[in-house]
C-alpha cells in the first residue's frame, strides 16, 4: 500500500516504510508523522514478505519493522536487507515481550529498536537519529540485552543434535553434514526439524544464530 505523502518530498526528507500488521499501531504513526512534515510515509505493508519485496523496490531511509507480522521472521528480513540493501536502515518496533527476538534482530544489525508504547516524540527522535546515521534503542530494550538468559531457559538437545547444529552453524550443507556424521540426509532433516522445533525457529540462519547467541554452537 502507498499513502499520499503529507508534503511534496525534499531532499532531507527522511523516508519511512511501515511494516506492521495492527491498524490500530499503524494509525498512531500516520498521526505522529502527520505533525512533522520532515517525515515522509512512502508505504505501508502487513507481511514480512511484502516487507522484503517493498523494501527493495522503494529502498526507504528506515524500515519500521514490527517483530510480530506474519510471513518471514524479523530475523531473516534483517538478515536479508543487510545483505541486499545495507542503506535501508531497520528500525524495530516491539511490544517488549518477546525478548528472544530483540536478541537476534539486535545481532543481525538492526539500527534500533522502539517500544509501541512510546511517546510521539521518542518515535520521530528515534527515526531521525537512525537515518541519519546513528542508533536508537529504548531503555527497556537496553535492559534486556544486558541482561543474557538465564540457563535454565536453554533448550535441551541431545549430543547427536547439538552435532548437527554445530555443522550448520559453520555453513554445511545436509549432504556435507550426512557424509561428515555418517548420516543419511533424510536422518539429517529429520534432526534438524527437532532442532527448529526445540530453538522455536523455523529456518537454518536462524537456528544457525540462535545458537550462536545461546552458546550452543
Amino acid at each position: 500500500m502507498l499513502p499520499e505523502s503529507n508534503t511534496a518530498q525534499r531532499s532531507e526528507d527522511i523516508r519511512v516504510l511501515l511494516a506492521n500488521n495492527c491498524p490500530l499501531i499503524l494509525a498512531g504513526i500516520r498521526a505522529i508523522v502527520l505533525t512533522n512534515t520532515d517525515v515522509i510515509i512512502m508505504g505501508e505493508v502487513a507481511d514480512g514478505t511484502e516487507a522484503q519485496r517493498l523494501s527493495q523496490e522503494l529502498v526507504p531511509d528506515v524500515l519500521l519493522l514490527d517483530l510480530e507480522m506474519p510471513g518471514p521472521s524479523p530475523l531473516e528480513i534483517v538478515t536479508h536487507l543487510r545483505q541486499q540493501c545495507p542503506a535501508i536502515k531497520i528500525m524495530a518496533l516491539t511490544d517488549g515481550n518477546d525478548e528472544a527476538a530483540i536478541r537476534e534482530v539486535v545481532a543481525a544489525g538492526v539500527a534500533g529498536c522502539l517500544l509501541e508504547t512510546e511517546p510521539p516524540e521518542i518515535v520521530v527522535q528515534a527515526l531521525r537519529s537512525v537515518a541519519q546515521g546513528g542508533v536508537w534503542f529504548s531503555q527497556a530494550v537496553m535492559e534486556i540485552l544486558a541482561h543474557p538468559p538465564a540457563q535454565a531457559q536453554l533448550p535441551h538437545l541431545t549430543e547427536d543434535e547439538l552435532a548437527v547444529l554445530g555443522l550448520v552453524v559453520v555453513g554445511k550443507t545436509d549432504r556435507q553434514i550426512g557424509w561428515e556424521l555418517g548420516l543419511s540426509e533424510r536422518t539429517v532433516r529429520y534432526r534438524l526439524q527437532n532442532i527448529y522445533d526445540k530453538l522455536g525457529v523455523s529456518t537454518r540462519i536462524e537456528a544457525a544464530v540462535k545458537a550462536v547467541r545461546l552458546g550452543l554452537a
